[in-house]
């Protein structure tokens, strides 16, 4: 007998192991149901308490655009879009609110007596997961486009994020300082640049291997146009912007 298994004998029997003991189904769906309810309301704690600091930063961002598109403007009034037509907030307001669409006008004096023009904003999905959102802004009187800013994308680094880097493209969106070259107006369309002369104010480069997103971005600004147009058009007539 070899001491292996002497020591087994010595040893005696082995002990028998307890029952299982089954777990009910509905204490485990229990369980799951708590756990799932613990982080449901942890995370609408957190959404709760961090939802001022993201409107917050939204709507200085929004703000920041707004300036950048109407040239540093020493005023500005927001106005909400209504079936009516456009209707001036008390005080500038920057934050969303759900139902509430607003453009924002911009005044070259704190006396808000020589305006400059309105900022729009809006969005399309162009190539990316998110669409893209953007602010412009457009002189009623002269049906111009005075500037754009793209507010955020999701487009492919180094292809779509040119809708705002490429000279090319952003670049038209910008009134020009020289009156040599015409500012682009909406009823923008997309082509090649061998495709367009540079005098059409109407017609826009499209940038080589982003085309979606290019094409997201004018339908951004037409689509505005298209919609509120005739509201900007007719409060710049009646007050003087």
């Amino acid at each position: 007998m070899s001491v292996e298994e002497t020591v087994l004998q010595d040893a005696g029997p082995m002990p028998a192991l307890p029952p299982r003991k089954e777990i009910p189904s509905w204490r485990l769906v229990a369980t799951l149901a708590v756990a799932g309810a613990l982080a449901a309301l942890l995370l609408s704690f957190v959404y709760e308490a961090t939802k001022p600091l993201i409107d917050a930063n939204k709507a200085k961002v929004l703000r920041e655009a707004v300036a950048e598109v109407l040239k540093d403007p020493q005023a500005v009034t927001s106005l909400k879009v209504t079936d009516a037509g456009l209707v001036a907030d008390e005080t500038t307001v920057y934050l969303e609110e759900k139902g509430v669409e607003r453009v924002y006008l911009g005044y070259a004096d704190e006396e808000r007596t020589r305006p400059i023009g309105f900022a729009l904003k809006g969005g399309a999905y162009g190539y990316g997961s998110d669409p893209i959102m953007l602010v412009f802004g457009y002189d009623a009187q002269t049906d111009e486009i005075l500037g754009l800013k793209v507010l955020g994308h999701k487009e492919t680094p180094g292809i779509g994020t040119k809708i705002e880097t490429e000279d090319s493209f952003a670049g038209l969106f910008w009134k020009p300082e020289s009156g040599d070259v015409p500012a682009r107006q909406p009823r923008l369309v997309g082509k090649r640049a061998d495709q367009f002369r540079s005098s059409d104010p109407h017609h826009v480069d499209m940038i080589s291997g982003a085309t979606i997103s290019s094409k997201a971005v004018l339908k951004v600004v037409n689509d505005l146009w298209e919609r509120l147009g005739e509201r900007l058009q007719a409060f710049a007539k009646k007050e003087g912007a």
